[in-house]
């Protein structure tokens, strides 16, 4: 059976449903005193709030917009020049120049990662498997 009750904030009358009053007790919590539109309305208030800021890519120096605030050493890219960076110096995708000059790859700064082919067959006519077991 439902709880009528009434909200300490804004006075109007609200429900806690039965499922609702059996989860407040299974977690050993009180009884809600605010109704669901105070109670998100108090959720929403403690979100951080995102400020959206007009800024010079870095690299081009187009305009662009960012949430993330601009600090010393902190460099902002627009979408075309942040995937360049990343071609030029994510050694973790296997991009990096230097990466792939230490492994004694070609260094040629247009060329993609290679993709294995998995159409491609083998000596004795199966497809090949592009992951090595």
């Amino acid at each position: 059976m439902a709880i009528q009750s009434k909200c300490k904030k804004c006075s109007n009358d609200f429900l806690i449903i039965t499922k609702e009053e059996e989860y407040y007790k299974e977690k050993d919590l009180p009884l809600p005193k605010l109704c669901p539109e105070c109670r998100y309305e108090r959720r929403i208030s403690l979100r951080n709030k995102k400020k959206l800021i007009g800024y010079n890519c870095d690299s081009c120096g187009n305009d662009i917009i960012t949430a993330v605030e601009p600090e010393e050493g902190l460099q902002i890219f627009c979408k075309t020049c942040y995937q360049k960076f990343l071609q030029e110096n994510d050694c973790i995708l296997g991009y990096s120049d230097a990466a792939k000059a230490e492994m004694g790859g070609d260094t040629n700064k247009n060329e993609s990662p290679s993709t294995p082919n998995i159409n491609e067959k083998t000596d004795n006519g199966s497809a090949k498997d592009p992951v090595s077991w």
